[in-house]
């Protein structure tokens, strides 16, 4: 049984979630799943982080439930 904090649906890019009865999409470039770990994310972000250091503006979003340990993973990597 899904719990109530789980998303109904994670695509590579789109995820669904279920609130008040609603079901909302949002679409990004890029979904990771709960399962990826630091490893998979750096990966993915590397091209980007390496043109912020050649000084390019970029942006990165983490965005997750609170105390799930996003300001950890970014700064211990």
């Amino acid at each position: 049984m899904r719990k109530a904090n789980e998303p109904i649906l994670t695509e590579l890019e789109k995820i669904a979630v279920r609130s008040a009865g609603v079901k909302k999409e949002f679409r990004f470039d890029k979904v990771f799943t709960q399962t990826a770990g630091q490893e998979d994310v750096f990966v993915e972000v590397e091209p980007i982080l390496r043109s912020a250091l050649d000084g390019h503006s970029v942006c990165v979003l983490a965005y997750s439930q609170t105390g799930i340990g996003k300001t950890f993973a970014m700064g211990s990597a």
